[in-house]
């Protein structure tokens, strides 16, 4: 809640918080961190608050993903793998090791999810590092994991939940 305090901070991340939790002021200070301190925000989008309860604030507007007018979300009978995009698969933020083949199979042998949270589209200037590999949205596949900078921070925003299962095989 202070700014001060909040500057002191080189990254920030949020789960699936509830909008009222945080105070006009507070998502003024989020954007103020990432763009003037130079901070890094990583949101993990939710069943059930993040993103859409954050439509037209002032944290929207440091996100890499357009949000919705309407929250939309699919849930799967089957589990799904991400998708790395070309740019994702050279991006080290998504190494899990260096060798980009290499990197590509770890990618789809991870635990599927069963639910992603659904943008059409990433911004403009916004890099998507995953994707869907089958549903689609108005410029293509949905964007599932993006990243852009603002400013002088950057933005990082997940639009899965599950990534927790990763770490039990």
């Amino acid at each position: 809640r202070d700014k001060k305090a909040l500057f002191a901070y080189d990254i920030v991340i949020l789960g699936d918080v509830p909008r009222d939790f945080f105070t006009a002021a507070d998502l003024k200070n989020l954007r103020e961190f990432v763009e003037e301190r130079g901070g890094s925000l990583i949101s993990m989008a939710g069943e059930l608050f993040l993103p859409w309860q954050y439509r037209n604030t002032d944290l929207e507007a440091v996100w890499p993903i357009a949000v919705p007018p309407t929250r939309r979300e699919i849930i799967f009978r089957e589990p799904f793998q991400l998708e790395l995009t070309e740019e994702g698969a050279r991006n080290p933020m998504m190494f899990l090791v260096p060798d980009v083949e290499r990197n590509r199979e770890l990618w789809h042998s991870l635990p599927g999810m069963y639910w992603c949270g659904v943008a059409d589209r990433a911004k403009p200037g916004a890099t998507v590092l995953a994707q869907h590999a089958t549903q689609m949205g108005t410029d293509g596949k949905i964007p599932l994991v993006a990243v852009q900078k603002v400013g002088e921070g950057t933005s990082f925003m997940t639009m899965v939940d599950s990534t927790w299962q990763w770490r039990y095989p």
